[in-house]
């Protein structure tokens, strides 16, 4: 009975422990509110006015690391539209792949509107938070 009752306890260690492990955000900002920092996808938001483009490329992935912490959009430049904005923290890699098909921060991918079209040409913009 009280092997059975280690046995209980240690998976409830293992639960409590991996679901913590697995709440955390690895390529985000990190604010601690529910899906307040988190990455958006929609397509009709605009570039701020203030924010700094650091990159453009056409057949090409578009490579950025941030500084410090800030927020980024990556917008298909051919159509106008934003395909994804969000926060990243510092020292994050940001990888635009029209190639592969894919928008990732810090090796995560990211979900983000639309498709890549590899014959389009992407910006990203950044502004520091």
């Amino acid at each position: 009975m009280q092997n059975i009752t280690r046995r209980a306890a240690l998976a409830c260690a293992f639960v409590v422990f991996f679901t913590a492990v697995g709440c955390e955000n690895p390529g985000g900002g990190g604010a601690g509110k529910r899906g307040a920092d988190r990455g958006t996808f929609a397509a009709g938001k605009a570039v701020p006015k203030d924010a700094t483009m650091v990159k453009q490329s056409t057949h090409g992935p578009l490579i950025h690391r941030a500084q410090r912490p800030e927020s980024v959009w990556v917008q298909d430049a051919t159509t106008g539209k934003v395909i994804y904005s969000g926060p990243v923290r510092a020292d994050s890699n940001v990888v635009v792949d029209p190639n592969a098909g894919a928008v990732a921060v810090n090796d995560i991918q990211v979900r983000y509107a639309g498709r890549l079209d590899p014959s389009h040409t992407y910006r990203l913009y950044f502004k520091e938070r």
